[in-house]
């Protein structure tokens, strides 16, 4: 956790706060931990869709 909140740059019980089930993280928090693990959020349609156009 350490390595995590010096990489992240949030403090440690920080991390533990917002990660405990009690929790509510920002989603910029979540990227800046994400990305202190070498990973990247995205969002991603379930299914693709075929687009309307309108008239």
């Amino acid at each position: 956790m350490t390595t995590i909140s010096k990489i992240s740059k949030i403090p440690r019980i920080t991390l533990y706060k917002i990660l405990s089930k009690k929790g509510n993280p920002e989603i910029q928090t979540l990227d800046a931990i994400l990305h202190a693990l070498g990973f990247r959020l995205s969002v991603m349609p379930l299914k693709p869709r075929k687009l309307r156009r309108a008239a």
